[in-house]
């Protein structure tokens, strides 16, 4: 069966580009047509249009994903967000923001959120071969906040540098 898979920025309906993390848009026959008895949540999960060319039809999944090279990657759910402000982001796309800006981090980087006194709190651990000095803690440190900064103009609360496998 034909089915029409698409990446999604759902903020503006427009189709992300490759590489690009959004939600993945599904069209195909077979699919269902909503859900029983629940107008407002079918219009809010079925039959979604593309704002640059009105095709409409597809269906929200709720999983994040980006295609490289004609491959469909998931990354996770819409429901893994982090909300600063009224917005949301994708930890996985900071994580790979911060991956491509500094590539001498090779190991693992994790973000995630935590209220804490009516706050969305951002936590950020980074995974390390070894132990360094502290010159160099500061260094990467500052070159994280910057990294994020700069591309999601959030604020990292707080840092952790752990080594490899703990």
């Amino acid at each position: 069966p034909d089915i029409t898979i698409k990446i999604v920025d759902v903020d503006n309906k427009r189709i992300k580009g490759e590489n690009e993390i959004g939600e993945i848009w599904i069209k195909a026959e077979g699919v269902s047509p909503g859900y029983f008895g629940k107008q407002k949540e079918t219009e809010e999960v079925f039959n979604q249009y593309l704002e640059e060319t009105g095709e409409n039809g597809f269906n929200r999944t709720g999983d994040l994903g980006f295609f490289e090279n004609e491959k469909l990657y998931i990354v996770g759910r819409e429901k893994d967000i982090i909300i600063v402000h009224g917005k949301n982001f994708s930890p996985i796309e900071i994580e790979r923001t911060i991956k491509k800006y500094l590539p001498e981090l090779t190991l693992s980087t994790v973000i995630f959120s935590c209220e804490e006194s009516g706050r969305e709190h951002i936590i950020l651990v980074q995974e390390l071969d070894n132990a360094e000095n502290d010159n160099f803690y500061i260094r990467l440190e500052s070159g994280i906040k910057s990294v994020v900064s700069k591309y999601y103009a959030i604020r990292l609360d707080n840092i952790v540098f752990v080594k490899k496998g703990e």
